[in-house]
């Protein structure tokens, strides 16, 4: 039997972003990270992840992961690489409501992507 390591990109490396990233990364997965500030990228990088220098180089791994602001920057970062999205499996970690989530839930769908809208509870 073989263990195939899946490959997962995060989109977003805030606080949340970037310790799910690690995570990942210290799993053993093929880790693929985006931010729009690069620099915070710089830390992963020197752990074994590869920095994706725009979104869409971001989504070439089995499962895209988003860590953004709010559903606004979600539709921001992906509407200009949304024809890229069919067949993709895109997991949403960003804060939206429960109307924003069906929202890019039909999105998603319209792009052929997989959806999943999840959340962390945690406090500050």
């Amino acid at each position: 039997m073989t263990n195939t390591r899946r490959s997962v990109s995060f989109l977003g490396l805030g606080a949340m972003g970037s310790q799910l990233a690690r995570t990942v990364l210290n799993a053993g997965h093929p880790t693929i990270v985006w931010n729009r500030t690069a620099a915070r990228a710089t830390a992963l990088v020197a752990e074994g992840a590869t920095a994706a220098p725009t979104p869409a180089e971001a989504l070439d791994a089995d499962l895209i992961v988003v860590c953004l602001f709010d559903q606004s920057s979600v539709r921001e970062v992906l509407d200009p690489v949304a024809d890229r999205l069919a067949g993709r499996r895109l997991v949403n970690l960003t804060t939206t409501s429960p109307n924003g989530a069906r929202e890019l839930a039909r999105w998603a769908a319209a792009h052929g992507a997989d959806y999943l809208d999840g959340g962390i509870m945690a406090t500050p």
